[in-house]
């Protein structure tokens, strides 16, 4: 039977569904049918590529190739009968001879002497670094003005603030290769770049113009990728390893079981005949070649079969896997996992991936059938789960969901919904010890769901009230009292007074001393009693009750946990008794629990240790990635100047940094829009939606995502903008907010989602921070706050994949970046 892989290159034609099925058949089981015609064209550069007859009409593009395997058919495009001959007579399928990846070239670069090109390119590389070393040794002294107060416009001016120099110079190609410390020699012998594309490369304008250069010359994109990668600043292993070009060196805790990891972990060597059939055969096999070619599996159905093809025919590639992810998705820890960067950077796609790898054990289970190990995929909102649900669904459309909590197969929800699940399925005898042993309450809630945010703001300042102690204010305090709760409290397990006057209290800013922990522990009393009333406890206090049940029945059980493996993705945001129920939920060992997390985009938590909770990932089972996929370099470097200020710390309690986070797409600076009135607001946004929109190309659509502090906004924006005759939705449901030109929603539900262009509403001095958050707090939870804002405006402006604009009604926000682009 002949093996069929698609190149990512083809493309659906409409209406021949069962056509194409019925053509990869033949190919598959009846590849000598002269019904398929297959020829060679005239004047092919490819002694392998051939069309084939799909109807009267159309015919496939493809590579036959016959190697000591059997046969393989790579399927590049269906075209018009003409025009199928004519792009076969262009494409070659090739082994980079360097690193033995496949690739797939049409209309090679201009055939020009390797020796003249390598010249060129090295003769402008020494005139960079002979400039360089002029410039360092003749630098003057910079003396930086005095800052100039901007004058305020009036309501209805536009602002057309003075050209500025650019903060960020820009280098030409040669200058930027010098800084990286790569070679022209690195480059094509290391890295395998063809010397006609450095040449085309280094012979444009400036490192923002490479990209066009290289697309006009028909240059491959993950050359280019790879080129720009070295342009930004990336190092020469760097970019070996992140597009997956050299074998990645086992983590020490993967070291014992390295054989068992899967075969396609460690790239083939570079072959040593390039363009044999078997080498070409092995290339498409390459890591390295997964984000371009994918391989039909034995047996597949017809009903996969086309989905495969819409999901390569979309190239939206939602799912689209980076050769630096690839390692993650396979790694096999003894323990936990953990992936951390940056917004945009692809944390989400690995969660999914390795979900999908865990889930079918590596494909050995693809079914629920065949033995699928129990595996959790969870988040911080039910929004975000739905997210991470369709993007499964989008990889594998037939992965083996489980049918209950706990059963074979992968189950995916908001971690709050599995902890409702777990209690509503649980025995009142059950739950009754769990309270009774996790928060020392002899009784039972009424109802499993959390208490509302404002609800238990008042209870806490109820129970402040009737508890009538001699705490100071910033301790009397609902904010401070609900985050000693759930961190200190719920989270290391304490249920009497004797042992919250011994606890270690690490990371808690404001101290207390002996009465004031007396004084604290007589409010919670009184905050359980009052919450007993309700009928309802908090969302951590459900947490822990949930990990005490599970905790019961693994000891009466003799050691059987619910899951055997739990992928989570936004982890920053769980808080202490979450990591206490998953630490109950999976029992500690090989790939027990894998977490994707940004401390940076910590918006509702704070921060934690894992370790603390049994849940270790210090060392090697940590990887860290640094390419944005996302945002244009523009809004990336806007978005990270708005962390500037604040210590971040990661789960291991290590300094986490954004060093390193790259974008290879330009883009237009950032937009910051002042404002005297919201009218005159929403007319800055309709008309930057209208400019936005007359600067499409050909059939490109726009979505804009308007994001607002608070709910009150959006309504009220919403109701503008659409007076105004814009196509806008405020709901909050991707695949909603996706079938409108413009979404409006708070920054806290845009969390995960993504836009072509975002406007961020009135980030002003009174909107961001907001004050009365922070009225009566001692300074560490002031602190905490201001960071989760921050944080939360850092999301916001990383939603951005084209253009950010950014409107200020009055004083500009602290949490702006002091370099602003006004219009």
């Amino acid at each position: 039977m002949a093996t069929v892989t698609f190149a990512s290159t083809f493309s659906k034609v409409d209406g021949l569904d069962s056509q194409i099925v019925s053509f990869i058949r033949k190919l598959q089981q009846h590849p000598e049918d002269p019904g398929l015609n297959l020829k060679k064209p005239k004047g092919a550069g490819d002694k392998n590529v051939r069309t084939a007859r799909v109807n009267k009409q159309y015919r496939a593009v493809l590579f036959d190739l016959s190697g000591s395997t059997g046969r393989h058919f790579v399927l590049v495009d269906i075209l018009n009968h003409d025009d199928a001959y004519k792009k076969a007579e262009r494409l070659r399928l090739e082994t980079n001879p360097v690193n033995g990846v496949a690739v797939l070239r049409e209309k090679a670069a201009p055939q020009v002497e390797v020796d003249e090109s390598l010249a060129k390119a090295q003769a402008a590389e020494e005139q960079a670094r002979q400039q360089a070393a002029v410039e360092a040794e003749a630098a003057p002294v910079v003396v930086e003005p005095e800052p100039v107060e901007p004058i305020e416009p009036e309501p209805a001016e536009q602002v057309e603030p003075p050209a500025a120099e650019p903060e960020h110079p820009v280098q030409t190609p040669a200058e930027a290769l010098a800084a990286s410390g790569i070679t022209v020699e690195d480059l094509r012998d290391r890295l395998g770049i063809p010397a006609a594309t450095i040449d085309s490369a280094l012979g444009a304008e400036n490192v923002d113009h490479v990209d066009a250069v290289l697309a006009a010359h028909g240059v491959l994109e993950q050359e280019r990728d790879i080129l720009l990668s070295a342009f930004v600043g990336y190092s020469l292993e760097e970019i070996l390893r992140d597009f997956g070009l050299v074998p990645e060196q086992p983590d020490e805790s993967e070291a014992a079981t390295a054989s068992e990891a899967p075969a396609s972990a460690t790239p083939p060597a570079s072959p040593a005949a390039p363009n044999t059939a078997d080498t070409l055969i092995s290339s498409l096999e390459h890591p390295a070649a997964r984000s371009r070619f994918l391989t039909v599996a034995e047996g597949t159905s017809d009903s996969r079969l086309l989905e495969i093809i819409d999901q390569i025919s979309f190239n939206d590639w939602r799912i689209f896997l980076h050769e630096s992810q690839q390692p993650l998705v396979d790694a096999q820890f003894s323990g936990a996992g953990r992936v951390l960067g940056g917004a945009g950077t692809g944390k989400t796609v690995v969660a999914v991936y390795r979900a999908n790898n865990l889930a079918t054990d590596w494909g050995k289970h693809p079914t629920i059938e065949t033995g699928a190990p129990r595996v959790l995929l969870t988040t911080f909102t039910r929004t975000l789960a739905d997210s991470l649900k369709s993007l499964m669904n989008l990889l594998n459309p037939n992965y083996p969901e489980a049918t209950t909590i706990g059963t074979r197969g992968l189950w995916i929800a908001g971690i709050d919904s599995v902890i409702h699940t777990v209690l509503t399925r649980a025995q009142g005898t059950e739950v009754r010890a769990a309270m009774n042993a996790g928060l020392g309450i002899d009784a039972l809630p009424s109802d499993f769901a959390g208490l509302e945010g404002r609800t238990e703001t008042r209870l806490w300042n109820e129970s402040i009230e009737l508890a009538k102690t001699a705490l100071v204010p910033e301790k009397a305090n609902a904010e401070f009292l609900s985050q000693e709760y759930s961190i200190i409290i719920l989270g290391g397990g304490i249920t009497e007074q004797s042992l919250y006057l011994r606890a270690k209290r690490r990371g808690r800013g404001t101290s207390l001393n002996r009465s004031e922990r007396k004084d604290v522990w007589r409010i919670v009393e009184i905050f359980h009693r009052k919450c007993m009333s309700e009928g309802r406890l908090t969302w951590p206090a459900l947490a822990i009750i949930a990990a005490e049940v599970l905790t019961k029945r693994i000891a009466d059980n003799g050691g059987q946990t619910l899951f055997d493996h739990v992928v989570i993705d936004e982890a920053q945001d769980f808080h202490a008794a979450h990591w206490r129920f998953l630490r109950a939920a999976v029992a500690p060992g090989r790939n027990d629990i894998f977490l994707a997390e940004d401390p940076h985009q910590r918006i509702y938590g704070q921060h934690l240790v894992l370790s603390h909770y049994g849940i270790p990932t210090k060392g090697r089972a940590s990887r860290r990635l640094t390419r944005n996929y996302r945002t244009t370099a523009e809004t990336l470097r806007y978005a990270l100047d708005i962390l500037n200020g604040t210590e971040w710390k990661d789960a291991e309690d290590a300094t986490d940094t954004t060093s390193g986070t790259r974008s290879l797409r330009h883009g237009p600076a950032p937009l910051v829009v002042p404002v005297k009135t919201e009218a005159v607001q929403v007319d800055a946004i309709v008309d930057q939606v209208s400019a936005w929109k007359a600067g499409l190309e050909g059939d490109a659509e726009i979505h804009v995502g308007v994001l607002t502090r608070s709910r009150t906004q959006v309504r009220k924006l919403t109701a503008a903008l659409s007076a105004a005759g814009l196509d806008v939705t405020d709901s909050r449901q991707a695949t909603t907010a996706a079938d409108h030109e413009v979404a409006v929603m708070t920054m806290h539900s845009a969390k995960g989602l993504e836009f072509t262009h975002v406007v961020l509403l009135g980030v002003d001095a009174a909107t961001m921070p907001q004050q009365f958050r922070m009225r009566g707090l001692a300074e560490a939870e002031k602190e905490d706050i201001i960071e989760r804002e921050r944080a939360l405006l850092y999301v916001a402006a990383s939603r951005a994949r084209d253009a950010l604009m950014v409107t200020v009604l009055g004083e500009p926000s602290e949490l702006l970046p002091s370099k602003l682009t006004y219009r």
